[in-house]
This record gives structure tokens, C-alpha cells and sequence, in this order.
């Protein structure tokens, strides 16, 4: 069940950072999820919407890391604390769906896209003012 309110913008209408496309697929890949479990897809279906969630959004993660390295992000920590808590509830979400709770694994997609949507909107969106601070200096110089 995709909704568009849970789309991943900066909440202002404009794009958070320069990997939206990024995010926008990510929300998208989570939503396919959600609407495969929904519809009662069957386990393979499912399961392979959900590997590549995780593969994506590990992918993902890796790269923003390697980007808050290389500009020498303050927030590193505390961005990479909130990547963890994510990819622990597609862990606890993992878990759920391959033993079956189909109601859990739901509620815990409807928690991730909370986390993945909050997160967006506030630590990608501090990190690309960050880099665009970082690269408007650079060029300067």
C-alpha cells in the first residue's frame, strides 16, 4: 500500500540531498514490500522483494558512510547509530516474516518506514547542508 505522504522528500518540497533518488527507491522497494504482505503474496515472491530491501539499503547506508569520511562529517557517529537501528529492525523484520508472522512483519515495515522517512527528512537533509557548506568553501578557495 503505497502512500504518497510517506514519500521521501525534506518536507519543505524540495529533494533532502543529492541521493533522493536513492531514498525515493528505497521507500519504494519498502512499500512493493508492504503490498506484496498485504496481498498474501507467496514466501518466494516476498522473500526476494525483501532481500533486495536489505541489499539496497545496506548498499545505501555504505555509501552516505563513505561520504560523511570523506568530508570529515561531524555527525558521523550519530548518523551511523541511526544506518545501525535501521538495518536492525529489517533485521527484526527478517526474522518475523521468515517465521510467518505476517501481522508483526507489517507492523515492523510500518515502524521502518517511520525511522527511514524521519531519518531522511532530518540526518540526510543536515548531512547534505553539510556537504553543500563543505563544497561552496571548496570552491572558494
Amino acid at each position: 500500500m503505497e502512500r504518497d505522504d510517506q514519500r521521501a522528500d525534506d518536507g519543505h518540497g524540495g529533494k533532502a540531498n543529492d541521493f533522493d533518488g536513492e531514498h525515493e527507491l528505497q521507500i519504494r522497494m519498502l512499500n512493493a514490500f508492504r503490498a506484496a504482505v498485504a496481498r498474501g503474496d507467496d514466501k518466494a515472491t516476498l522473500a526476494g522483494l525483501f532481500d533486495n530491501l536489505i541489499e539496497f539499503t545496506t548498499v545505501h547506508f555504505m555509501s552516505e558512510q563513505v561520504l560523511m569520511r570523506f568530508y570529515s562529517y561531524p555527525g558521523f557517529d550519530a548518523h551511523q547509530q541511526e544506518h545501525d537501528q535501521v538495518l536492525e529492525q529489517l533485521d527484526e523484520m527478517d526474522a518475523r516474516f521468515r517465521a510467518g508472522d505476517e501481522a508483526m512483519t507489517a507492523a515492523v515495515a510500518d515502524h521502518v518506514q517511520r525511522l527511514l522517512v524521519e531519518h531522511i527528512g532530518r540526518a540526510d537533509q543536515a548531512l547534505a547542508t553539510f556537504i553543500g557548506q563543505q563544497a561552496t568553501a571548496g570552491a572558494g578557495e
